[in-house]
């Protein structure tokens, strides 16, 4: 049974990505119970409101480019669009340095608790976790998906082990703001040096004329897809703008420790699926095969594994997160069982999300994004200013946001089918 299981190369590759991708959650899991007694939820509240900001600059850090490097059928065209995202990520990383610099005096904008040093944490966050998502690509390209994986081994074994001694020192927010920083720096150091022979053997191959036409042919995604991950952006951490200032930051905290803990077992497989899915998709559609029957297939494949995990957090969630994590995060609990709906849809959309990308039909997602990103916001604004009722904002926020994802699915199983216009 195994070794019919593993005759498949994307059956084999997501294996690959899931022994690391298990052993960092696993990590993060087992020292979860000790950092929640140690951090108190204003600590993950102010923590989550940085990395709020650091998002959605992070995501188009690269003018969303890094996502091209998968698609070209030569290796020599892809090592241009690697020097063209790199590039990019350093301007865009010195541009939040001097924003930094300049709104620096204006946090109280943000929170009333948060403090202006802390925003000096964005520009170097933004860099490192930009130079990653590069990086990222480019293994995903080669299929070094061992490189991926210690990557993720050493980011969470790094975050955790700084985090734990931080919070022993008694440091903070500060404590998880280093954890999360170190990480992504160690992480990168590794996977620098298990991608550098691949970069430096094409290396030869990249112009400045080479990426200018490398810009050119995938202008698409700094016109369409860049405006299409702010808006995916939004969705993220759009409802940590509006806690922020409706609510405190314990209720801010309590939502993000939540939905680090849904989203842990989530992106378990998750996060393993997609990228396989979007190499062997990008390699399918190149060779002209209809991509219908591998997105069929992920889906369920995702509905089976989400599936137990949804039923435990629905039955279970706020009793369960009281017993391993303390009682003062029940209630992070009971957001849980309120959210699972809809981060267990959203995790059978990840892996496939990256379909319109690869047929060319980012333009109609992008309107689909903004009418799913409206309902977010209303869902909010009627819990926050009308009914003054985190709870209630989060039911309406589940129900809105699921019955978003199931149309949004059954377009890209649809889309799948159908032949559309190669780059």
């Amino acid at each position: 049974m195994l070794k019919k299981y593993l005759k498949s190369e994307f059956n084999k590759n997501v294996l690959t990505l899931l022994t690391g991708t298990t052993i960092a959650q696993f990590i993060l899991l087992l020292i979860s119970p000790i950092l929640s007694r140690l951090y108190i939820a204003d600590d993950y509240g102010q923590l989550a409101t940085l990395m709020a900001i650091v998002s959605p600059i992070v995501i188009v850090s690269s003018f969303r480019y890094e996502l091209a490097i998968v698609l070209p059928e030569k290796d020599s065209s892809a090592i241009n669009l690697l020097a063209l995202a790199l590039i990019l990520t350093l301007f865009t990383s010195l541009l939040s340095l001097i924003g930094v610099i300049i709104f620096n005096q204006s946090t109280h904008i943000i929170s009333n608790n948060f403090k202006s040093s802390w925003l000096y944490f964005i520009p170097v966050l933004v860099l490192s976790i930009g130079l990653y998502q590069c990086l990222n690509n480019w293994g995903n390209r080669l299929k070094k998906y061992k490189s991926l994986s210690a990557y993720r081994i050493s980011n969470s074994i790094t975050n955790g082990t700084s985090s734990l001694a931080f919070g022993i020192l008694k440091t903070g927010v500060l404590g998880l703001l280093f954890g999360v920083l170190l990480g992504n720096i160690i992480g990168l150091l590794v996977l620098i040096f298990t991608l550098l022979g691949s970069i430096n053997k094409l290396w030869h191959h990249v112009s400045y004329q080479k990426i200018k036409l490398a810009a050119r042919d995938y202008k698409i995604f700094p016109l369409a897809n860049s405006i299409q991950a702010t808006s995916d952006a939004f969705q993220i951490n759009g409802v940590i703008y509006f806690m922020s200032y409706f609510f405190n930051s314990t209720i801010v905290g309590w939502y993000s420790f939540a939905i680090r803990i849904l989203q842990a077992p989530m992106n378990l497989i998750g996060a393993a699926i997609a990228q396989v899915f979007y190499q062997q998709a990008s390699s399918e559609f190149n060779n002209k095969i209809c991509l219908q029957p591998l997105v069929k297939k992920t889906i369920i494949k995702s509905a089976l594994i989400g599936l137990p995990i949804l039923l435990i957090l629905l039955i279970f969630g706020p009793p369960l997160f009281a017993f391993v994590f303390g009682e003062n995060w029940r209630e992070a609990g009971v957001y849980a069982q309120i959210l699972s709906p809809w981060i267990f849809l959203d995790f059978i959309r990840s892996p496939i999300s990256q379909i319109p990308i690869v047929i060319n039909k980012q333009k109609k997602l992008l309107l689909f994004s903004i009418v799913s990103n409206t309902l977010l916001v209303l869902a909010l604004l009627y819990g926050g200013m009308i009914a003054k009722d985190i709870k209630f904002a989060f039911y309406l926020l589940t129900i809105s946001q699921s019955l978003y994802i199931m149309f949004i699915i059954n377009w890209i199983y649809k889309k799948s089918k159908k032949d559309v216009v190669h780059y």
